[in-house]
């Protein structure tokens, strides 16, 4: 009986416990989906909104047209007949005219007011000042100041965000005097026709967009009617031709895209005749509200929700249907619109284009030298600024009109070959492969190869020692070395064509004596002044040169022997033997060794080509013994010509030319002597472009080799790394 009683509780509480499970998966689904409903009655509470922000605006500035707006036009003697309700106004005005202030003190104060309008600080004082303005108008009998309130107007240096609130003072004053509109708009409309005397050149775009914007608020307003102006202003931003037809939107090459998108803004649906995508959205969200039949939805709060949508779908139906203009000045403007925006979108995608390569030559200059040349990064940000001004006048009227914008190519940087003829390559993956330091892992490595300083930019040439012909030449020596594109192509072409290499006549065995530093050149025996230039540059070559350990040290020596030693052409040439000597156990120096080299010959061009030469020359004059002797020295040779080619002072062929050295004879040392070479610069080599085929051809040779030779080439991909 116990048994059975503990199992019925032990039955009783694993069913209540999925009860309570089951029940706490209810809640939650239930409170995720109260959740969900909120969020949509909030988003269709901005949708109403909106809509209702729309829905006034329209309406009112309807109304005000109206009122404005003259009731007919007459095409005969070019008279007009003025709307009734403004007639009245300004009789009203009239007959009250002995019951307004004209005293000099208010009306000059009303004048200066205006003035101060464009210049407060802030939408509320702005406001406060433009309803002060419109109750002075109220007030004061004005009619001795109306040539001086529009001067006033124009002279405020106002911005766009003033032009509304001036809007309603000019309105104001329009309802009351009759010849305040066209002392007002002679000037703007002078301008706009192109008659822009005595107003800098730099200025005159501006002024253009603030008074086409102006007119544009005036007529929206119906304090204007006649619209050719603004059409043939539109036209001429917009880049329309001559004769072009309503429905062609091919043939536009806009001059002033800033312009047509400030109109289009400001124009808006009356004017324009295309409701925008952000409002058609708006209408969208609510009219699946409205339809919906969701059971959340017949709360009190649902039902109130509905009901405000309704009304606003309903006061959306008058509103969609007001128009500012006759339908054909509308169908122009909406052309004109339409065709602006085809054509930034073309230049959009055209530039997106551009861009791209001028980034992926402006990565390779960095990748090659360390820094762009002032024109270059100059180009790179004006492409860049007009990048970003084109995609946002596309996005601006590409919701204006409701048009889809343009596809831009985002296509993957072409790399080189994960693999090659079957040899495997160890790689980190895509994100490294398309990180920002091009054949290096990381910023630190790419400050070591490439942030090298230019001396020759920075320190005086008299210092240096050198004419300022001499200077001129060095640089577009360094440029065509280290900074231009062509050089590239120079490359590709020595890469393409050269021979299988010989050693020549002059590459021999070193001795063991040449490996170790050399004594100083000839000098006395007697005790040196140790202020003499002879002592201070022995201390910085035998002294402070071996004892290089870091990137700031190295640039610190190297300016050291620059400034106080460059110029003397027997210093170099000590220099020079002291960085090819470099000892065969001191590995650690040649980094270090090669960005010296790297750093003199940005400035002095006889020290690393010296040093290349005579690499070379020993570097093949090794390949020329079958024994394994001295292979510490040829390892280090081999490493010191990989860091030169990283560096950019030798040429890739160098290394290229030593690795196909060794595939000659692919036995004994020259397989430890290549697997070197790769470890040093094989990563450089084949993740820079214009060398990836020059090495993936190499490595195929190397694994047809390997089926031939011994499995100690399996040794060779650890230090190929792409």
């Amino acid at each position: 009986m116990v048994r059975e009683e503990v199992k019925k509780a032990e039955e009783e509480e694993r069913l209540q416990k999925i009860k309570e499970e089951q029940e706490r998966i209810e809640a939650e689904k239930e409170e995720k989906r109260r959740l969900e409903i909120q969020l949509r009655r909030e988003k269709v509470r901005l949708a109403v909104r909106s809509v209702e922000e729309f829905c006034a605006s329209v309406l009112e500035k309807a109304d005000f047209r109206s009122k404005l707006i003259p009731l007919h036009l007459s095409s005969v003697d070019g008279s007009t007949e003025m709307n009734p309700w403004l007639a009245g106004a300004r009789a009203n005005h009239r007959n009250s005219k002995k019951s307004l202030k004209s005293d000099l003190k208010k009306c000059t104060a009303f004048v200066k007011k205006v003035k101060t309008l464009a210049g407060a600080s802030g939408v509320p004082a702005k406001e406060a000042i433009c309803k002060a303005l419109v109750k002075d108008i109220q007030t004061l009998n004005l009619s001795r100041y109306v040539d001086e309130i529009a001067s006033a107007i124009l002279e405020s240096k106002f911005k766009m965000v003033d032009i509304p609130l001036l809007c309603i003072v000019v309105k104001a004053m329009y309802e009351r005097y009759d010849d305040f509109l066209s002392t007002l708009l002679t000037p703007m409309q002078e301008f706009l026709r192109g008659k822009s005397k005595g107003v800098d050149e730099k200025e005159v775009p501006k002024l253009r967009r603030l008074y086409l914007r102006f007119m544009t608020e005036l007529l929206v307003l119906g304090v204007i009617f006649e619209s050719k102006l603004i059409i043939r202003v539109l036209a001429e931003a917009s880049g329309a031709q001559k004769g072009q037809q309503v429905n062609d939107h091919s043939t536009y090459q806009v001059t002033d895209a800033t312009l047509v998108v400030a109109f289009a803004k400001s124009a808006g649906m009356e004017v324009v005749g295309r409701v925008s995508r952000s409002l058609r959205l708006s209408i969208a969200t609510m009219k699946e509200f409205s339809s919906s039949t969701d059971i959340m939805e017949e709360d009190e709060e649902g039902l109130h929700l509905k009901s405000s949508v309704d009304s606003s779908l309903s006061k959306l139906e008058a509103a969609l249907g007001i128009r500012a203009l006759n339908p054909e000045a509308q169908a122009i403007i909406e052309c004109h619109c339409i065709g602006t925006f085809n054509s930034l979108s073309n230049s959009l995608v055209q530039t997106h284009d551009r861009l791209r390569k001028l980034q992926k030559r402006c990565e390779q200059d960095k990748l090659l030298t360390g820094s762009l040349t002032e024109s270059r990064e100059k180009g790179l940000s004006d492409a860049e600024k007009l990048y970003e001004n084109l995609q946002k006048s596309v996005e601006s009227l590409s919701d204006i009109l409701d048009k889809d914008q343009p596809i831009l190519n985002e296509e993957e940087e072409e790399l080189g070959a994960g693999s090659s003829g079957g040899l495997e390559l160890w790689t980190k993956g895509e994100a490294e492969a398309l990180s920002d330091w091009g054949p290096f892992d990381d910023e630190e490595t790419w400050t070591l190869y490439c942030d090298v300083p230019d001396f020759l930019t920075t320190v005086p040439i008299a210092l240096l020692g050198i004419s300022q012909k001499q200077q001129e030449a060095k640089k577009s020596s360094n440029l065509q070395k280290y900074g231009l594109d062509e050089n590239i192509a120079k490359d590709e072409e020595i890469l393409s064509d050269t021979p299988n290499v010989q050693p020549s006549e002059s590459e021999s065995m070193p001795t063991e004596l040449e490996e170790i530093n050399e004594e100083a050149e000839d000098e006395e025996d007697a005790e040196v002044d140790k202020d003499t230039p002879h002592y201070k540059l022995m201390v910085l070559l035998d002294e402070e040169l071996p004892e290089l350990h870091s990137r700031e040290k190295t640039d610190e020596l190297a300016e050291k022997f620059i400034v106080n030693h460059g110029s003397n052409k027997n210093s170099r040439k000590r220099l020079t033997k002291v960085l090819f000597h470099v000892p065969r156990t001191r590995l650690d120096l040649l980094p270090h060794y090669t960005r010296f080299l790297a750093i003199v010959d940005r400035v002095f061009d006889d020290v690393a080509a010296q040093v290349v030469r005579d690499l070379e020359s020993q570097f093949h004059g090794y390949a020329r013994y079958k024994k394994n002797i001295n292979i510490e020295s040829r390892m280090k040779n081999a490493r010191y010509i990989g860091e030169l080619t990283k560096f950019r002072v030798a040429p890739p062929i160098v290394s290229l030319r030593a690795l196909q050295r060794c595939l000659e004879d692919f036995t004994g040392a020259n397989i430890d002597v290549a697997c070197c070479i790769l470890e040093s610069c094989g990563r450089f080599l084949h993740r820079t472009k214009f060398t990836n085929s020059r090495v993936t051809s190499l490595m195929d040779t190397m694994m047809r080799l390997r089926k031939a030779k011994v499995s100690h080439i399996a040794y060779c991909r650890y230090y190929v790394i792409v």
